[in-house]
């Protein structure tokens, strides 16, 4: 069952398997992984640590070692060609365990709950029990392996008899993992939708409400790579789940995974997607159609005017509008419109934005003007919409 490193890496790219494969040797007396936070790589390589003389054990007789963490995070150890090392697949989730049991492990661990905890176990690399499997069948090669027999498992104990977290952190920690998971699947609609603009406006309220985090810079960039990764599998995994057949999801994503291989952050992964989208989408429009929509989606919360566009464009702007209508079935204006009341939408049911505040936020910057193209398009009041809301969630 021994492998070299380029048959691992072979099978990692065969697998399409993110992370690393690290070598160690029998003679290290420890191991010391970053997973891109402080608390969580301690954690981690503490457990592996403990488990370092069965891990070694399990090696030298031939077999794969694999271990999982009580907080759901797992890595596989690999028996080399070499008799004085071994591998290690850097960690990965087989799932997202259940909240309770990631506040309660946290809790024993003595780790203090914070958002960049959340952040960098929500960006580690999701590899499924399936493809574990087919790991585990090409390093073996074998396709009728005996998993029993050809893994060792080695689990933390030290977890099974966790104490109860306080009340006020198991809420604070609630809302932080409710949050992601509720920014994720928002963030997965849009770029489905091909909604640049709601993307750009998820992503700022995002910020506004958590801050920047002052990050060690290469752990920053070690995180920021890692959920580039992430992203790039969900959003192709989420294109080829779709009903309509998009041309070139796997192109861009073996682009952008060539990029973020070679350490190269350039390319944002969301926007690609929702620029990839809007081809598709739009593919039977004219191409200064296409333009149009793309200027408008990138500046929305903008003033825009059908000059500026023109002007952008290099189109005389009767010719625009006439375009514009003919391939949409709507004119600039009201695209313009739908879009933003759209957004404002979202930002009554999700914000506590007073009126004012959404309109200016939106690209009205009247706000009485606002609430006259709010209620046309939606039959009632920003307010009335905002308090029947309120109502339906009691």
């Amino acid at each position: 069952m021994k492998s070299s490193l380029k048959k691992i890496e072979r099978i990692k790219d065969i697998l399409d398997l993110n992370g690393s494969v690290l070598t160690y040797k029998y003679s290290d007396e420890d191991i010391r992984l970053n997973l891109g936070e402080e608390q969580l790589s301690s954690i981690f390589s503490r457990f592996l640590k403990r488990n370092l003389p069965k891990i070694k054990d399990g090696l030298h007789k031939g077999k794969l070692v694999k271990c999982q963490s009580g907080l759901g995070i797992s890595c596989l150890f690999i028996p080399s060609d070499n008799d004085e090392e071994f591998y290690l697949i850097t960690p990965f989730l087989e799932y997202l365990i259940p909240t309770k049991l990631f506040q309660e492990s946290l809790t024993k661990y003595g780790a203090s709950i914070s958002e960049l905890i959340c952040d960098v176990y929500f960006s580690l690399p999701i590899t499924p029990r399936k493809k574990f499997n087919y790991l585990v069948e090409l390093l073996v090669e074998d396709e009728n392996v005996d998993f029993l027999d050809a893994i060792v498992l080695v689990e933390d104990s030290s977890v099974k008899n966790v104490r109860r977290t306080s009340s006020r952190k198991n809420n604070y920690l609630n809302s932080i993992l409710e949050s992601e998971v509720k920014f994720k699947r928002e963030i997965l609609e849009a770029v489905v939708d091909g909604n640049i603009s709601r993307v750009n406006m998820l992503f700022d309220l995002r910020q506004r409400n958590h801050g920047v985090e002052e990050d060690n810079v290469e752990q920053g960039v070690n995180v920021q790579r890692r959920k580039s990764y992430n992203m790039n599998d969900l959003l192709r995994y989420a294109l080829e789940q779709h009903s309509e057949d998009y041309l070139g999801v796997e192109e861009l994503w073996v682009k952008i995974k060539n990029k973020l291989d070679n350490y190269d952050l350039s390319e944002d992964v969301i926007r690609s997607y929702c620029l990839l989208v809007d081809r598709n989408k739009y593919k039977d429009k004219q191409a200064v159609v296409r333009n149009c929509i793309a200027y408008i989606n990138d500046r929305i919360s903008e003033k825009i005017s059908l000059d500026n566009v023109s002007d952008y464009l290099g189109v005389n702007k009767s010719y625009l509008s006439s375009i514009f209508n003919k391939d949409m079935g709507i004119s600039i204006v009201d695209y313009i419109h739908d879009k933003r009341i759209s957004n404002a939408c979202y930002l009554l049911a999700n914000t506590d934005f007073s009126i004012s505040e959404v309109a200016d936020y939106i690209g009205y910057f009247d706000t009485s003007y606002f609430i006259r193209i709010f209620k046309t398009l939606v039959k009632v009041t920003p307010l009335k919409y905002r308090e029947s809301l309120s109502k339906a969630r009691k």
